[in-house]
């Protein structure tokens, strides 16, 4: 099933919190089947974005 695109992840944000993060997690995320690689990133940039929060940064 098909996202619609107005619901479509903004990969390059994704990209970016990655890279600004966690580079050796965006390196290694390289290694993952592509089908579930911007899925990882999707949930590492909620996850970290969360965390943030939390913290106060």
């Amino acid at each position: 099933m098909k996202m619609p695109a107005s619901m479509e992840p903004d990969w390059k944000a994704l990209l970016r919190v990655l890279r600004a993060h966690s580079a050796t997690f965006y390196l290694g995320s390289l290694l993952f089947p592509k089908e579930a690689r911007k899925g990882a990133w999707a949930v590492y940039a909620a996850c970290r974005l969360g965390d943030e929060a939390v913290d106060g940064q």
